[in-house]
């Protein structure tokens, strides 16, 4: 062999064995060599990543889509029922009825808006009528209230209410001085009765609401008793 020969071999011989180690080292691996830049694996890796995490963010977004949909319509509600309570505009009416009740013994009425819608609707008929006081008809309001009218006229024009409820109250009660409950008899004067006062102390009587109107020149109040109180051959207290 010329020292040329042995020279080349010797410049060959690491490649070879380098290549041999190379192959060994994938055989032991039992992998095939890959031909992705190591940077660009990693690059994909991150790229998956970042792709699960673009589905874990949607997955949250799409629940908030969906919380944030209009609600389904509510069924329809009926409105609070009013309290029964007296209202401003007939402040004292209770106060005044109960005084009356308590001279001869009979429990504390309380305020009804029922009664007081029905008495209201009366008073806005009587109004139609041109104030004209007469009592509601029918059997069926009788069996279901009692009733107390009172109208006031003046000579001219005017306007709100010139009489209170204390007042309207203390007229009908007046007549209980005519009234003798142990013989349950009457002794008004002709044109005058004792109904009125009757019914606002009967002790029959729970409840009681009342409306009120005008015309030009005049006024009418309405009260309505539940149940009714004026009872004929029964004492009202």
């Amino acid at each position: 062999m010329s020292a040329l020969e042995q020279r080349l071999r010797l410049i060959r011989l690491p490649a070879l064995i380098a290549g041999a180690l190379l192959l060994a080292a994938c055989a032991s691996k039992n992998e095939p060599p890959s031909d992705t830049p190591e940077g660009e694996a990693e690059s994909l890796a991150a790229a998956t990543a970042a792709a699960d995490e673009v589905e874990i963010t949607k997955t949250p977004a799409s629940s908030t889509e969906v919380a944030q949909a209009p609600p389904p319509e509510k069924e329809a509600t009926s409105p609070a029922p009013r309290p029964n309570v007296e209202p401003p505009d007939f402040a004292g009416l209770l106060e005044a009825h109960n005084h009356w009740r308590k001279q001869v013994g009979t429990p504390a009425l309380s305020w009804s808006n029922s009664a007081a819608d029905v008495a209201q609707a009366w008073a806005d008929e009587l109004v139609r009528r041109g104030c004209q006081i007469s009592h509601s008809t029918g059997d069926k309001r009788r069996l279901t209230w009692g009733e107390n009218v009172f109208s006031y006229w003046r000579g001219g024009a005017y306007e709100g209410y010139r009489k209170t409820p204390e007042i309207v109250v203390d007229r009908w009660a007046s007549e209980g001085r005519w009234y003798d409950n142990k013989t349950q008899t009457c002794k008004a004067p002709r044109g005058s009765v004792c109904g009125h006062f009757t019914q606002v102390i009967s002790t029959y009587s729970t409840h009681v609401g009342c409306g009120r109107a005008r015309c030009e020149t005049a006024e009418v109040w309405v009260c309505n008793y539940s149940p009714p109180g004026n009872y004929k051959g029964v004492p009202p207290y």
